[in-house]
C-alpha cells in the first residue's frame, strides 16, 4: 500500500478512536451553553493536517460511530439520531477536507512560528464555517432541535481552547513532524523548509 493512503489511514484511525474515547468517555467539561470542551476537535484537526482529507475524513467518522455504540445514555440516544449522526459525518468530514486544504497551505508558505498566526485562522474556519454549517443544516432537516445550540457563546471557550492546546502541540512536535503525510511533494526544495 502506497504510503500517501497508508499514513492517512493509520493517522486518521488513531486520531478518531482517541477523540471517539475522550468524547464517549466524558473526558470533556460541558458549559451551561451545552457546548462539550474537550480534545476531540483537537484530534481531528490534527488528523486532518498531518494526514488530509481521508484522515480528517475518517477520524470524524470513527469518533461518531464509537459515541453511538460506546457513549454514555445520553450521548448514544442524540449521536444515534439520523439528522445529527449524518450532519456530523457529511459537515464536518467536509470541513476537515477544507482544513487539511488550508494547511497544506500553510505548511509551504510560513515557518514556525509564523505558521501559528494562519493556523488560529484554520482553527476559527471550523468553527466559523463548519460548526455554524453543522448547526444550521440539522436545524433545517430535525424535527426537533435535539442536541442543537441555540447561543454562539458556547463557542468562545472552546475555540481559545482549541487554539491554545494546537499551538502548544505545534510548538512541542519537532519540525520533521509538521509535514503533511497525505502527499509526496514534488522532487524541488522547499522555499520554507529548505528541503524536500
Amino acid at each position: 500500500m502506497k504510503k500517501t493512503i497508508l499514513y492517512p489511514v493509520v493517522l486518521g484511525t488513531i486520531f478518531g478512536i482517541l477523540a471517539g474515547i475522550s468524547f464517549a468517555g466524558k473526558l470533556i467539561i460541558i458549559t451551561a451553553d451545552g457546548w462539550a470542551i474537550g480534545f476531540y476537535v483537537v484530534l481531528y484537526m490534527f488528523a486532518a493536517a498531518l494526514g488530509g482529507p481521508l484522515a480528517g475524513v475518517l477520524s470524524t467518522t470513527l469518533c461518531m460511530l464509537i459515541c453511538v455504540f460506546f457513549g454514555y445514555p445520553e450521548l448514544r440516544t442524540l449521536a444515534s439520531d439520523p439528522v445529527i449522526f449524518w450532519t456530523n459525518v457529511i459537515v464536518l468530514g467536509a470541513t476537515m477536507v477544507l482544513i487539511s486544504f488550508l494547511y497544506r497551505l500553510i505548511y509551504h508558505r510560513f515557518k514556525m512560528p509564523l505558521r501559528l498566526l494562519p493556523w488560529i485562522g484554520v482553527v476559527l474556519v471550523y468553527y466559523l464555517f463548519g460548526i455554524s454549517l453543522l448547526v444550521t443544516v440539522q436545524k433545517l432537516f430535525s424535527l426537533v432541535t435535539i442536541g442543537v445550540v441555540e447561543s454562539w457563546k458556547g463557542y468562545i471557550p472552546q475555540a481559545l481552547s482549541d487554539i491554545v492546546i494546537t499551538s502548544l502541540i505545534w510548538f512541542a512536535l519537532p519540525a520533521k513532524y509538521h509535514r503533511p503525510l497525505w502527499y509526496e511533494p514534488k522532487n524541488e526544495i522547499s522555499p520554507v523548509e529548505g528541503k524536500v
